[in-house]
């Protein structure tokens, strides 16, 4: 107890002395009271008993909004009284809820009834109509799942003769041999190194070991020198581990290339 006196002491010391009273007076009893500058606005009433008498006067009389019976309510309450029950309640939200308004589809101009909640949002009659205007809103760079689709790891990507989405460079090959896939073990090379550059004649087939040997001995840089001639293969393939081996590989060109029987033959 002397521990709480003590705080309730500190508290009051603490407390700004600014701190006004002004005298007001009841509207019930007409007694007059000391309160807080704070408190004068809303004050009504200096006790419980005369505030019950305060909201008994100030009642108003109000009306179901679906069964229509009639009751009195303090003040505060008629403000936003809708219901007489939760029966009635449970009745008018049902009725906003479920009601609906007219609109119009966007693209076949047909009439169709929405909830008041979904009018901002449904602008089609079925999903067939929302799916034209989507094919049309979400194409392309529009689509958030789309993908830059004439790269792809840096290649080129087309169609082919059948219409079909591929590799560019592999297409020429297809074409220009006659088939519909490379031979097993086999990997097309790009001899400028450029992926973006499929001519014919910058295009090789490659053993898939011989071909990653090569890119291993020889970065990009020389191997699109080599191709502009700006360096000589001679001179190259001297710093090489296996001079031969890189001088017969830097010199295919898929020209001078055959398939026979699916095995690559160089006929140079």
């Amino acid at each position: 107890m002397k521990k709480t006196k003590v705080a309730k002491n500190a508290l009051k010391e603490k407390m700004p002395k600014s701190v006004k009273k002004i005298e007001v007076t009841c509207v019930v009893c007409h007694k007059k009271i000391m309160v807080y500058e704070a408190r004068v606005e809303r004050y009504k009433a200096c006790s419980k008993t005369c505030l019950r008498e305060y909201q008994i006067r100030n009642r108003k009389e109000v009306a179901c909004i679906i069964c229509g019976k009639k009751s009195i309510v303090n003040a505060s309450r008629a403000r936003h009284y809708k219901t007489c029950s939760k029966e009635c309640l449970g009745k008018h939200t049902a009725n906003v809820l479920s009601r609906r308004v007219p609109k119009k589809c966007i693209v076949c101009g047909k009439e169709f009834q929405v909830k008041t909640s979904s009018k901002n949002r449904r602008h089609h009659c079925s999903k067939r109509c929302q799916a034209v205007t989507y094919s049309q809103k979400y194409l392309g760079l529009n689509n958030p799942n789309f993908r830059d689709r004439k790269l792809y790891n840096g290649y080129a990507i087309g169609l082919d003769k059948g219409g079909k989405s591929g590799k560019i460079h592999r297409a020429v090959v297809y074409e220009h041999f006659n088939i519909e896939n490379v031979p097993n073990s086999y990997s097309i090379h790009h001899r400028n190194a450029n992926k973006l550059d499929n001519r014919i004649e910058n295009l090789a087939l490659l053993d898939v070991k011989d071909h990653k040997w090569l890119h291993h001995q020889f970065g990009n840089a020389i191997l699109n020198a080599i191709f502009a001639n700006k360096i000589s293969i001679d001179q190259v393939c001297s710093y090489s581990k296996d001079p031969i081996k890189a001088k017969q590989l830097l010199s295919i060109c898929i020209l001078d290339e055959a398939i026979v029987n699916d095995k690559v033959i160089y006929q140079k």
